[in-house]
């Protein structure tokens, strides 16, 4: 899975960075996913259930 994002502030403008996170998982536990700095989400548990 990919998160895109579009900032119509200037390039380069503190105001144009975009930071991703994943702030809250329910149900709370074992963390299921992470993404990184471009946006891409991985799978980190084997004991998600993909059905």
């Amino acid at each position: 899975m990919k998160i895109n994002c579009n900032d119509a502030d200037e390039v380069g403008n503190p105001n144009s960075q975009i930071k991703y996170e994943i702030v809250e998982q329910q149900p709370a536990g074992e963390r299921m996913f992470t993404v990184n700095s471009d946006g891409t989400v991985s799978v980190i548990s084997s004991k998600l259930d993909r059905e």
